[in-house]
């Protein structure tokens, strides 16, 4: 479904078509089928898997590297502004990320002096994202290096809103499980979702920031603008909500322990 919904491929090229027997004959033949992804039950079950088979265990994040994240460079410390609002990013600069909406969303809020977005990360778009923000004119928007995955919470620290979209492929809403979901909510901030995940709803089943639609460049200025303009105690209490969510649903010891229960059930 990726190669055919993301990268165009035909259903009916050859590799699809043996891709697709493969995965057919995993549905029919395994014991237990698990994905990351919450509603992908659905997809299995159109191609004939019994639903009983099924469990969800999402991705999620290392206890340890949250509670001793490495301190930041001085070199990243000077990429980021100073006394600004920041909405921040961090991952894979790609094109499913659909960062270009963020780029446009500081497009609308570029009179707002004090709001800055933050972009960390590498990826095959970066270069025609800079390339976007230079041809828009913004000063608004910041281009950080790639850091280690150790340094990663000190840099979501640095971060008053974390922004996570996708775009709005009918694919994502079998539900979506990026781990740098995950590392936002432990990272205590609230969070804008521009993603369609159908009935998987992480931000609103937590309580832990705005939903908007995919793809919506006008929503998710709106979010930035809602989201600063409430009190402190508001921002900080959906980033305790984040937080309580990711260590009761996503530490990595929890999953651990859900997959070694289906695995005993099986084996007795």
């Amino acid at each position: 479904m990726t190669l055919v919904q993301l990268g165009g491929f035909s259903v009916k090229h050859p590799f699809i078509r043996f891709l697709q027997w493969v995965e057919d004959k995993a549905y029919r033949e395994s014991d237990h089928v698990v994905s990351n992804l919450k509603n992908a039950v659905e997809h299995m079950k159109s191609r004939g898997m019994s639903p009983k088979k099924y469990t969800w265990i999402p991705n999620g994040f290392c206890k340890d590297e949250v509670s001793n994240p490495q301190p930041l460079s001085d070199h990243v410390l000077q990429q980021l502004p100073n006394e600004k609002f920041i909405i921040g990013y961090a991952g894979a600069i790609g094109v499913a990320n659909a960062l270009d909406i963020l780029i446009d969303a500081a497009e609308i809020l570029k009179e707002k002096q004090d709001v800055a977005f933050v972009l960390v990360g590498d990826g095959k778009e970066k270069t025609n994202l800079k390339a976007l923000v230079e041809q828009k004119g913004l000063k608004n928007v910041f281009f950080v290096d790639p850091i280690p995955k150790a340094q990663i919470q000190s840099m979501l620290k640095t971060f008053d809103v974390c922004y996570i979209g996708l775009t709005g492929d009918p694919l994502f809403k079998l539900g979506v499980s990026p781990n740098k979901l995950f590392d936002y909510m432990a990272s205590s901030r609230p969070i804008i979702y521009a993603i369609d995940s159908g009935a998987y709803t992480p931000i609103s089943d937590a309580g832990c920031g705005i939903t908007v639609p995919p793809g919506d460049s006008r929503k998710v200025a709106e979010a930035v603008v809602s989201l600063k303009s409430m009190p402190k105690d508001a921002l900080n209490d959906m980033g305790v909500n984040a937080l309580d969510f990711s260590m009761a649903k996503h530490e990595y010891s929890q999953l651990a322990n859900r997959m070694t229960e289906l695995v005993v059930a099986h084996e007795s």
